[in-house]
């Protein structure tokens, strides 16, 4: 098993296969995000990037700013130190509205959410974040505020970033790391491995900075009510995350292949526009009833066949869009229903996904594609259905 060399507060130039973060080993779950992501060269941009993103970056640097007008007061963090809620929220729609709509490269992926669900989501975060500055980091000393951390082993290095560093006033040393989101679940064993080995890394980084075993790595979750968890530097804990860390490294750096594999990060991942498995996935959609007319009624629940609208789904950016559904529905319910339909759908199947990645990475061209779908196309097809769904309930 690898050792702990050298702990610094600074990154260090090195190669992609000697690299560990818990990013990494999260995105390795697919192999084509990990690819993507570290892996090729020259780098290419996501098409977007989820607003869950761009949210939580918004809020780490609200707080952290926060953070940096209390230290130059020089004085320990009061219970008057909480967030001003309305203006995290102005300046959130200053920064990320513009000309009614949200900002590149961000987007909302689920279309059933609008950006005041976003919103009112950070409003409900702050609310969170005050309440547990006011029951936890009252008469804390601020150490340090955003910075890096590395530790370097035989074999590899381990990378993490913190959000906030402070001195207790029993004299213990705490790691702070906000999250936006909602806390793992230990049944979701992959998720809550990784935030375990995510505190593992504070504090272990902690304890070598500090040359005490008195420190903790500290994650805040804020999505619902704060909920805390932590790590306390121990030699079980430095043993588990070598081991876990290095035995992920020595895998990762086997492999050859960057197959795609469909897992729970596809509806947020910011690939999914040009990314093969997820453009021929297997739908499961439930058509909503504020969408749908007559002709929806026997297809709810219904399975698609692994067939993808690839155009339309670059130019609506959600497989499940209203629109997208309306055109899997047309092509499951009436064009493979004929032989001149299924030969239709064959040539659209070798042409649809290079036009697809085309559109995808172009805005003016995907706002040229989805005016003609909106306004000619997707009107004659739902005519078209309601005629026939008509005509076989008079028949």
């Amino acid at each position: 098993m690898p050792k702990v060399l050298s702990i610094a507060s600074s990154y260090s130039i090195q190669p992609e296969e000697k690299l560990v973060t818990v990013s990494r080993i999260k995105d390795s779950s697919c192999p084509y995000r990990y690819f993507k992501e570290y892996v090729e060269k020259p780098k290419t941009s996501k098409p977007f990037e989820s607003i869950e993103v761009g949210m939580g970056q918004f809020f780490h640097s609200y707080v952290e700013n926060h953070f940096k007008r209390i230290l130059a007061r020089n004085s320990l963090i009061s219970r008057y130190d909480t967030l001003d809620i309305d203006d995290l929220i102005t300046k959130f729609r200053l920064s990320f509205i513009w000309e009614g709509g949200i900002r590149k490269p961000y987007k909302i992926v689920r279309y059933t959410y609008s950006l005041e669900d976003f919103i009112s989501r950070l409003e409900n975060s702050a609310k969170n974040f005050n309440h547990f500055l006011v029951k936890d980091l009252v008469n804390h000393n601020i150490k340090s505020i955003e910075g890096e951390l590395q530790i370097k082993t035989e074999s590899y290095y381990i990378r993490g970033k913190y959000d906030l560093i402070t001195e207790s006033p029993n004299g213990s040393f705490v790691l702070w790391d906000w999250k936006t989101g909602r806390a793992p679940k230990p049944e979701y064993y992959e998720d809550f491995i990784n935030q375990q080995i995510q505190l593992g890394i504070y504090a272990i980084w902690m304890g070598y900075k500090y040359n005490m075993e008195n420190v903790r790595g500290t994650a805040v979750f804020l999505r619902d009510e704060f909920e805390i968890l932590s790590q306390t530097f121990t030699y079980s804990v430095v043993k588990d995350v070598l081991q876990y860390t290095n035995s992920w490294r020595q895998r990762t750096n086997e492999q050859t292949k960057y197959p795609p594999i469909l897992n729970n990060l596809c509806d947020w991942c910011g690939w999914n526009p040009i990314c093969p498995a997820y453009s021929s996935q297997l739908s499961s959609v439930e058509v909503s009833s504020g969408t749908s007319p007559d002709y929806y009624s026997n297809t709810r629940s219904t399975k698609y066949t692994k067939r993808r609208c690839f155009i339309a789904t670059a130019v609506f950016e959600n497989v499940d869009a209203p629109e997208v559904i309306l055109l899997r529905l047309f092509r499951d319910k009436y064009l493979l229903q004929n032989w001149g339909g299924r030969a239709m759908i064959r040539v659209y199947e070798w042409i649809g996904p290079i036009l697809a990645t085309i559109i995808g990475w172009q805005e003016f061209e995907r706002s040229i594609v989805k005016e003609i779908l909106q306004l000619l196309i997707l009107p004659l097809i739902r005519q078209y259905m309601e005629t026939r769904a008509s005509s076989s309930r008079d028949s």
